[in-house]
């Protein structure tokens, strides 16, 4: 009743977890508003992490109890609220509104994400972020593609780069990182080496951020697997220099 008071279409209510978790997949509401303590041999709690795990569908628990075990099991499903009854109408109508917000937005930034992600693949691309002060660097997948590695196999340090980069192109690609950190754009064509020995070439670009003091903070760029393209060079010179009578 209080739902539908402020503009909400009650689509079901049920007091079993297996019945929430099977209408959410049917009916697919935009939001889940569950009780911790609901009959069936999953509780609240499970349903909760089910249906935002398997539905995308925002969960919000409303719920007498306020045992802290329960709320940190709670906490561990990602719910998006969690209002202890007995509720105001006003509590429940921002926390309602404020859910919603919260899950289009992030559903928006998701899809940001992909569209972003099939463009690194399309383009043959990848982005990086190298925090000079921890030394962490953050590759975006496609990278890890370029570099044939898995991401769980490698951790990803300024050195773990260096180390894969062509032995003959090392020297350039260090004198390029040094000059980038005095400010100088970074932009380098050079070799990797892939686990099974073989290489690719790529094209890296990037620009460093410094702080007030003027010390490089960050360098962050982009790398571009660019093999195709040289094996085209490299045959357009040969053709360039060889005719029907050379051999």
């Amino acid at each position: 009743v209080h739902l539908e008071s402020l503009g909400h279409e009650v689509v079901a209510i049920v007091a079993e977890a297996e019945t929430a978790l099977r209408l959410c997949q049917e009916l697919r509401p935009d939001l889940a508003i569950l009780d911790i303590m609901l009959a069936g041999k999953m509780d609240g709690i499970e349903a909760g992490e089910q249906i935002l795990s398997r539905c995308s569908i925002p969960v919000l628990y409303l719920t007498g109890h306020d045992e802290q075990t329960l709320f940190e099991r709670a906490k561990t499903t990602s719910p998006y609220a969690y209002l202890l009854k007995p509720v105001n109408e006003r509590e429940l109508r921002l926390t309602i509104e404020l859910t919603l917000l919260r899950h289009r937005v992030a559903a928006e930034a998701a899809e940001q994400r992909r569209h972003f992600a099939e463009a690194q693949r399309i383009g043959n691309m990848g982005s990086w972020d190298w925090n000079i002060a921890t030394n962490e660097l953050k590759w975006s997948d496609h990278i890890y593609r370029i570099f044939g590695l898995e991401p769980q196999q490698f951790a990803a340090t300024h050195e773990a780069f260096l180390s894969m980069v062509a032995p003959d192109d090392t020297e350039a690609v260090s004198a390029a990182v040094s000059a980038a950190l005095e400010g100088a754009p970074y932009d380098i064509e050079h070799r990797i080496v892939l686990p099974n020995g073989g290489q690719r070439w790529v094209h890296e670009r990037g620009t460093a951020t410094f702080d007030d003091a003027g010390l490089p903070i960050r360098l962050c760029g982009t790398v571009q697997d660019i093999t195709q393209r040289k094996h085209h060079d490299d045959e357009m010179r040969r053709l360039a220099f060889t005719d029907a009578v050379t051999v």
